[in-house]
């Protein structure tokens, strides 16, 4: 356009997961983390002054892996593999990217099914009752940890714009701009109305058929239970459908 030769857009290639950990993380609600992990990506590399960072956060049920192939993910292309790279919207040539894992995610962050150290097994439901404040607060930490001084931006997709919102909150002076994607700012009522119903049905799944089989004996003795793997949203509503 304009006479100027066009860059083709290239692919970041392969990245790796990285980890950062703090201790003793304190909680919004008091309780304190004796560690808490969170896993992350990076693209290119921090400016020397550190504000040149742009921090993607990713949606509820999504992971930290926005651009290049990682091994760990089946070499599989990031989910904004179109969006991160050289030439890009998000432009590798002149903005450096953190791709946080938030706290709590099951892909790679310190998670229900993460160790203890206080007690050597596995948190269970006693995980810690973490909030969105608690996410970002582990992502500010990280960013400290990699140099990072000022941000271009926060951009995430659903329940990763959430995050970006919170960035806006808790930390207005350390971005220039948020950019969060299918998500906003006002929870309505009738979606916490939606979320209610849709609990009430799963419940009442649960208590028609009670607790899954664990074993084939117990399969056996309650052969009208789902078969294994029946525990989502579709299936649970198909079976209060048709009970």
């Amino acid at each position: 356009m304009n006479g100027l030769p066009l860059r083709p857009a290239a692919d970041i290639g392969v990245v790796e997961d990285r980890s950062f950990t703090l201790r003793n993380f304190l909680l919004t609600d008091g309780a304190v983390m004796p560690e808490a992990t969170i896993a992350y990506e990076t693209y290119r590399r921090p400016a020397s002054d550190g504000r040149n960072a742009i921090l993607c956060t990713h949606g509820y049920t999504a992971s930290h892996h926005f651009a290049g192939r990682n091994p760990a993910n089946g070499n599989q292309p990031g989910s904004w593999d179109g969006l991160i790279g050289l030439g890009k919207a998000i432009d590798t040539d002149k903005l450096f990217v953190v791709a946080s894992n938030m706290l709590g995610s099951s892909f790679g962050s310190t998670n229900a099914g993460s160790i203890n150290p206080q007690t050597g097994g596995a948190y269970g439901p006693d995980f810690p009752n973490i909030t969105i404040r608690d996410i970002v607060a582990a992502q500010k930490a990280l960013l400290d940890h990699l140099g990072v001084r000022h941000l271009v931006a926060v951009a995430g997709p659903s329940y990763g714009g959430y995050q970006a919102f919170q960035w806006a909150v808790a930390y207005p002076d350390f971005m220039d701009a948020i950019v969060p994607l299918l998500s906003r700012l006002v929870w309505r009522l009738l979606d916490w109305l939606d979320y209610r119903m849709w609990d009430a049905r799963l419940r009442t799944v649960d208590a028609l058929y009670g607790p899954e089989p664990e074993t084939e004996a117990d399969r056996e003795r309650n052969p009208k239970h789902p078969v294994p793997g029946w525990r989502t949203h579709g299936d649970r509503g198909k079976a209060m459908d048709e009970a």
